[in-house]
């Protein structure tokens, strides 16, 4: 019955109602230490903290954000959604710290969360996350964006499917490289300083992303550069040329270097 109150509570407090947590917290105390009593007395290695309070704690959790998210994701932008999902994720990081002592807790309760929140509407993310990617190029978009992805990134660096996030990255770096060379093939032929100096403001324009958006993690950076090693080495110049010239085109950008220092 205790629980049910401490519950019902947890929930007002999900909801914006202002509740007495330090009383939450002096009962969940109780409950560790009686934990504490009957292993030392009875050598028994029962998790009453979990039996009495986690495991509803964390079925109760998952319920209201199931409920919450489906309405939610049903009446909002994607990007709304996001900055939902980021503020419910910290709140629920924040109360398990206070609510319980074991870190693994806090694990399990905000893996719960993830499931629930982020998993659960995988699609309907990754559909945003292709849209905010072939934003980036307007200019009154661009800010707004990478704080969509960096959220995004956020949710999904610890789950099973940041690599899908990777393969979408790796596919719009892809598909936008071949487009900028189909659009300067011809001069690039000519010049190859137009090659290179078009593939290396593409480089630094989403090394500055890898950066500041993905903390240079190793999944994205290896997305990148795998992506950057397949336009460059299969694209419109060498389909209209030889499979080699892009080789050609930096070794005669290299030479003219060379000859003018």
């Amino acid at each position: 019955r205790l629980t049910a109150v401490i519950l019902r509570m947890s929930e007002q407090e999900r909801r914006g109602i202002n509740i007495n947590t330090a009383l939450i917290k002096q009962v969940l105390t109780s409950y560790t230490y009686l934990n504490d009593y009957r292993a030392r007395t009875e050598r028994d290695d029962l998790k009453l903290f979990d039996s009495l309070f986690f495991a509803a704690f964390n079925d109760e959790t998952r319920e209201f954000y199931s409920r919450e998210c489906s309405e939610f994701i049903a009446e909002n932008s994607i990007s709304d959604y996001l900055k939902k999902v980021h503020k419910r994720i910290l709140e629920e990081t924040h109360r398990t710290d206070y609510y319980c002592d074991q870190s693994e807790n806090t694990d399990t309760l905000v893996n719960t969360c993830l499931k629930v929140m982020v998993v659960d509407y995988n699609e309907k993310i990754f559909i945003g996350i292709r849209q905010m990617l072939a934003e980036l190029s307007e200019e009154e978009k661009k800010k707004k964006k990478k704080k969509d992805l960096g959220r995004c990134f956020f949710l999904l660096k610890k789950l099973p499917q940041v690599s899908d996030f990777c393969k979408i990255f790796e596919e719009h770096i892809h598909e936008e490289g071949l487009q900028v060379i189909q659009s300067i093939h011809e001069k690039a032929l000519q010049d190859p300083s137009v090659f290179v100096g078009s593939i290396a403001t593409l480089y630094n324009n989403y090394s500055e992303l890898l950066q500041k958006v993905f903390a240079r993690n190793e999944k994205f950076t290896e997305a990148m550069e795998k992506a950057f090693r397949r336009f460059i080495n299969s694209n419109w110049i060498t389909k209209v040329t030889t499979p080699s010239k892009p080789s050609e085109l930096l070794a005669r950008y290299s030479d003219g270097l060379l000859k003018k220092n």
